[in-house]
């Protein structure tokens, strides 16, 4: 799994300097995963077009340069007066400063042997940056790298501001990562043929919306009061916080307290929940229920068999997962004949459309598997992408832009071919998290997922009731032919 080790604060940052509202950053080189070499950098670097580079050393110094030329191999210099120097952090402590480039002519080099070059001090002949030369071994701690910032430097090509090499780097070239991001521009489709048609983005569609959910009731011939609907993803994805959503919605103010949401190492949710909606506080709850499991992770989280249990209805409300214990029929409050109104009607996987690129096997695994119960028992399965402000700058700004983005179309490819599940059943939503007033877009797009859940679910009654009736004519023919 390859994570970048910025920071969303970071990215800002860079736009601020790069004067790039729009840009978005790709992952193309990571020492620690491609090796620390000349030829690895190139190989992946080379012609990619604008370029931010980032060496992060052991006294806990983040610095590197900008580019907005592609690299190559060719020994060249490169004329950029766009370009610029960079230190992130000073001991790892914020410590934002840009160093612009007063002499484009050798604002970056293009060394076939060697990491990224910038600069050229014509006092000392030196480069102003050198991240490393040749091939680097890690030594179990760091990359002890023979780069050096020794042009940085009046006579350099970077306005330094009274800046020694000291305050820039801590003149330390033990890198424990190098980073290497491609910039590129957030696109839109036509504003005319959005890749998925919307209801409307209107106070009466929501209303339609909240209405369909608010009068929604499973087939009566089953007996099922309430649907329910589980949850499972990795820890961080959104589970939680799409219930607060949906709860929010029909609270009429946002609420992000009532499920434990979060960013921590581990799961949050330590206890299954089947959280009811309520439109007024103490009043009827409505025909659903989202059944909220603990974050699934690489060694931790529940299991397959959990996860089999939890489909089959033999879990009760409030039970206390142990992430070193699975569960089994002598685990306190196990249900051992669970009737059909117990189990689970519909699961949804929910994704974070942010990382789902870098989704650890493990975890990928652990998915595939739990898709295989889920479609052994004919349950529909439904996907989230949650967090889509976070991968189209457009739709962080207007959430409603979502269908006409080519970013979000393409990670509803992605999950859908990864999951062998349609892309009409993979529903790209935005949590509340941030936000203290409930909002438009954000409310249609949770109402949309929660009635396609409702109508996936439906089919599910509809095969079920189908099955009844087909046994009970089977034996009532077995009967008469008996008589």
């Amino acid at each position: 799994m390859s994570k970048s080790k910025l920071s969303s604060q970071d990215f800002k940052q860079f736009k601020v300097w790069m004067k790039h509202p729009k840009a978005e950053f790709k992952l193309l080189y990571k020492a620690s995963r491609d090796g620390c070499s000349g030829q690895a950098f190139h190989n992946l670097c080379d012609n990619k077009g604008p370029t931010l580079s980032v060496a992060y050393n052991t006294a806990g110094y983040a610095f590197g340069g900008y580019v907005s030329q592609s690299w190559s191999s060719a020994g060249n210099n490169l004329n950029d007066p766009s370009a610029f120097l960079f230190r992130l952090y000073d001991h790892k402590q914020s410590k934002p400063i840009k160093l612009q480039c007063t002499n484009a002519t050798y604002s970056a080099y293009c060394d076939v042997n060697s990491g990224p070059t910038f600069g050229y001090n014509v006092n000392s002949g030196s480069h102003d940056l050198v991240f490393f030369s040749a091939t680097c071994n890690h030594n179990g701690t760091c990359f002890p790298t023979n780069g050096s910032a020794a042009g940085l430097a009046p006579g350099g090509s970077y306005h330094i501001q009274n800046m020694t090499i000291q305050d820039f780097c801590g003149n330390n070239y033990q890198y424990t990562e190098i980073e290497v991001y491609e910039i590129s521009e957030a696109k839109l489709f036509d504003e005319d043929k959005p890749w998925r048609k919307a209801d409307g983005w209107t106070p009466k569609i929501r209303g339609v919306l909240k209405d369909y959910v608010s009068v929604y009731a499973p087939l009566k011939q089953l007996s099922v009061r309430q649907i329910r609907i589980l949850l499972v993803g990795q820890i961080g994805a959104g589970k939680s916080s799409f219930f607060n959503t949906i709860n929010s919605i029909y609270r009429g103010y946002v609420t992000t307290t009532q499920a434990t949401t979060g960013c921590a190492p581990h799961s949050m949710t330590t206890k299954y929940r089947m959280y009811e909606v309520r439109p007024e506080r103490g009043g009827q709850s409505l025909n659903f229920r989202l059944c909220d499991t603990m974050g699934l992770e690489d060694g931790q989280g529940p299991g397959s068999s959990d996860l089999c249990y939890l489909l089959d209805g033999s879990v009760p409300d409030w039970f206390q997962f142990n992430s070193t214990v699975h569960i089994t029929p002598e685990s306190p409050g196990f249900v051992k004949d669970p009737g059909f109104s117990s189990k689970i009607h519909c699961a949804v996987f929910v994704i974070d459309s942010s990382t789902v690129g870098v989704m650890s096997q493990k975890v990928f695994e652990k998915l595939s598997d739990i898709r295989g119960h889920v479609n052994q028992r004919g349950i529909p399965l439904i996907i989230l992408l949650t967090k889509i402000d976070q991968v189209c700058p457009y739709v962080a700004e207007d959430v409603t832009q979502v269908y006409h983005s080519e970013h979000i179309q393409e990670k509803v490819d992605e999950v859908s071919a990864k999951f062998g599940v349609p892309r009409a059943q993979v529903m790209p939503i935005k949590n509340y998290e941030s936000e203290t007033e409930l909002n438009l877009g954000i409310d249609i797009l949770a109402l949309s997922a929660l009635r396609q859940m409702m109508r996936c679910a439906d089919s599910y009654f509809d095969d079920r009731y189908d099955l009844l009736a087909s046994d009970k004519l089977s034996n009532m023919n077995i009967r008469q032919a008996t008589k």
